[in-house]
């Protein structure tokens, strides 16, 4: 697994400090980020992230239907961010807690469900960045 980012803020020292942040997040994930591009606007910040993998099952919500079961994946040992409002439940772990929370992913992808919503990710940065997503199953009691 690889991640190519894109950061861009209204300055370039803001750019480079949420970059710092994303590599320190990355690198607790042993996740790379092979390329991207850092930038200064004068505009507000955005980050856009592509993460490159390879995977048996893909988690996706594409294929929802009606009546699909639904399972909602969420780590509750966490708090909301003081500044921001998105829900921090990994920057206090440890790496192996963190490795152990995401294992549980690919054994959902494996056993069939489909990723709506999880929240199991917290990169800390100057500005925070979560993963989410909700996880349903077809046919599955």
């Amino acid at each position: 697994m690889a991640v190519v980012d894109t950061i861009i803020s209204p300055e370039i020292k803001i750019s480079f400090r949420n970059n710092a942040g994303f590599k320190d997040g990355c690198s607790r994930y042993d996740v790379p980020i092979v390329g991207g591009h850092i930038t200064a606007t004068g505009h507000k910040p955005a980050v856009t992230v592509c993460i490159l993998g390879r995977a048996k099952n893909i988690l996706s919500s594409f294929n929802a239907q009606p009546d699909d079961i639904l399972l909602h994946v969420t780590n509750l040992k966490g708090s909301f961010h003081p500044g921001f409002q998105f829900w921090n439940c990994s920057s206090h772990l440890s790496d192996a807690d963190l490795h152990r929370d995401l294992s549980i992913l690919p054994q959902i992808a494996e056993n069939g469900w489909w990723m709506l919503h999880v929240t199991l990710v917290w990169l800390e940065c100057w500005v925070p960045y979560n993963a989410f997503g909700t996880v349903r199953s077809r046919g599955t009691d």
